[in-house]
């Protein structure tokens, strides 16, 4: 019988499908601006550079290299550079159209609504997220998710950021938890995975595309169905 009380998911790429509500948009802007003429390119394209310096940009606010004002406001300058286009006004009007829309946008995870119902009954449901308050907190609500979560964490309320243990510390001690109690969830393994061994929490990689590692973790999944039989 398991002592585990309470689960903390990561939000992005764990429960809610950053990369399909992210490509919907990015297909409606490439259409509404006719990027295809600007650029040279197409959509599929487009998305994937996205996608390329979004991460890399998202990996290095994670390890505090950078300020989220560089997501927020060189994001889409970067991307049209890598088609040679210099355009700052396009490229703001590409960055707010993208900031305020995809948040509404509803597509989760495969099979993550269906393991919220079963363990919604058995565990405390807690996000832990390094995203941005302003948008966070409409993705929860708008997807739905919200019906299934007890707490929510984010680094900008708390003030540290995953792997930080200060993030970690915070969020057990608001839920009124030890580590034994504890189960981390995500999908990073620096700021999910490494913080929660770092910090002595059980933890499970969620690996859909079963991305080849070294690091030591206490399960690995690649479907969020893999989850109750562990815990």
């Amino acid at each position: 019988m398991s002592n585990y009380q309470h689960l903390f998911f990561d939000l992005d790429h764990t429960l809610w499908d950053y990369e399909a509500n992210a490509a919907e948009v990015l297909d409606d802007l490439y259409h509404r601006h006719t990027l295809g003429k600007i650029i040279n390119s197409g959509s599929r394209h487009f998305t994937e550079v996205f996608f390329e310096i979004n991460n890399r940009l998202w990996d290095q606010y994670d390890r505090g290299l950078i300020h989220k004002s560089v997501i927020r406001n060189e994001r889409f300058d970067r991307i049209l550079a890598a088609f040679g286009v210099s355009n700052s006004r396009l490229a703001k009007t590409i960055n707010l159209a993208f900031i305020s829309e995809c948040p509404y946008k509803t597509n989760v995870i495969p099979g993550a609504v269906e393991l919220l119902s079963h363990l919604r009954p058995k565990f405390g449901i807690h996000i832990i997220t390094n995203g941005f308050r302003e948008i966070q907190w409409i993705k929860i609500a708008k997807s739905g998710l919200d019906k299934f979560i007890d707490q929510v964490f984010i680094s900008e309320e708390i003030g540290a950021r995953k792997p930080d243990p200060k993030f970690f510390e915070f969020s057990l001690n608001k839920v009124e938890c030890t580590r034994a109690q504890s189960v981390v969830i995500g999908d990073n393994l620096n700021t999910d995975i490494k913080g929660a061994r770092d910090y002595g929490i059980d933890h499970i990689f969620y690996n859909p595309k079963k991305l080849t590692h070294t690091d030591r973790v206490t399960w690995e999944i690649n479907h969020l169905s893999q989850i109750p039989e562990l815990i």
